[in-house]
């Protein structure tokens, strides 16, 4: 009977101190400063659909540049243009 109540006892000693590290661990991770991007609005463009400005039908990073301001008033941090010409 009297290894049982110590058996009992460490294992619920062994339960406890599980907890309280998880916790620990949790307000660790928490208490990590955010990089920029996962903080900020990232807007992706599609530069041949987006706008143009010459003229000739297909976007161009001239269209793009006159929309900063654009960006700016809806908030928006990054801007991810996908690529402009074909991948080999």
């Amino acid at each position: 009977m009297n290894y049982s109540l110590r058996y009992l006892f460490l294992s619920l000693l062994f339960v406890l101190k599980e907890i309280a590290c998880e916790e620990q661990v949790k307000e660790a991770k928490i208490q990590q400063p955010l990089e920029w991007w996962q903080q900020t609005v990232v807007y992706q463009i599609y530069p041949r659909s987006f706008k143009d400005s010459d003229g000739d039908g297909v976007g161009d990073l001239n269209g793009i540049t006159s929309k900063l301001d654009y960006f700016k008033d809806l908030g928006i941090g990054a801007i991810w243009i996908s690529p402009i010409y074909e991948s080999p």
